[in-house]
């Protein structure tokens, strides 16, 4: 079998074949380095269902190089100052997570199982019999030529831009708006207790969203997302609260451009709340 796509879901796939005893090729266009461990990271969460997912694959949870920190309540707070604090602790909370250091991870446990993992090689298109799919057209790394892999099933795990969508026409359209997301770090924000994950409503006709969260001391995740036009289509920005200043402005003036001009209004305030809470002002 054939799997496109070496993320979470494609590793989770290929390693659950491979346990049962099927001969699995899983196939990733992108090299992937060791994951550094640096101060950032993604902070993407997982719920219980997830979790116990995991367990059912032989992966470790419990002190897991890849977990960080475990939100136990979520606090919704709207633009008109309603605050509303729900405790999740007894669903088991969210865990939030490095996705470089989780992924890297899910990918040792299928080799270990014995999946073919084939970094570098980018799929190009399905092969087709008369009849159905039949493999896959891959680019090996360097200057090997084009050859085909067979196989009776592939499965596509290539995320939103996955070649299934492309080769039949399977993508959902995007109407009169798209949705944005900017994903910033802080040193710390004011008043933000550990466990908690805030949501703060901004907008009624365009909603914005501010997510906080700690994801370990000294590190605090702050996401928005926010309606933007659609011929704006997606951007995304990464910054730090602390070095290269210069550039991480000038990216966030490029994302504020991007979107329109009531997404924009929206942004500066929802980064404006964020920053005055981590005392970062100047970086606006």
């Amino acid at each position: 079998m054939i799997v496109i796509g070496a993320g979470p879901a494609g590793c989770a796939a290929a390693l659950r074949l491979a346990q049962q005893e099927h001969r699995v090729i899983l196939l990733e266009r992108q090299r992937m380095a060791t994951p550094s461990r640096d101060r950032l990271r993604s902070g993407e969460g997982l719920i219980p269902r997830t979790l116990q997912e995991l367990i059912d694959l032989d992966i470790a949870v419990a002190d897991a190089p890849w977990a960080l920190s475990r939100i136990q309540r979520i606090r919704t707070v709207r633009q008109n100052g309603a605050v509303k604090t729900t405790a999740i602790d007894r669903m088991g909370g969210i865990l939030q997570i490095d996705r470089a250091c989780f992924e890297d991870v899910l990918r040792d446990a299928a080799e270990r199982a014995g999946v073919d993992v084939r970094l570098g090689w980018r799929v190009r298109q399905f092969y087709y019999t008369p009849d159905r799919i039949a493999g896959v057209v891959v680019q090996p790394p360097g200057d090997q030529p084009a050859c085909v892999l067979r196989a009776p099933i592939v499965i596509d795990a290539s995320g939103r831009n996955a070649l299934s969508l492309r080769s039949f026409d399977l993508r959902i359209r995007a109407g009169a708006g798209d949705f944005g997301a900017v994903v910033m770090f802080f040193d710390q924000v004011d008043g933000l207790e550990p466990d908690v994950w805030e949501l703060h409503m901004f907008g009624s006709g365009q909603l914005s969203v501010v997510q906080l969260s700690q994801i370990e001391p000294g590190i605090v995740r702050c996401g928005l997302g926010c309606r933007a036009r659609s011929s704006c289509a997606r951007w995304a920005t990464r910054r730090t609260s602390s070095g290269a200043r210069s550039r991480s402005t000038r990216r966030s003036r490029v994302a504020c451009n991007a979107v329109s001009s009531c997404g924009a209004r929206m942004y500066a305030r929802a980064l404006a709340t964020a920053c005055a809470r981590s005392r970062l002002m100047d970086y606006c």
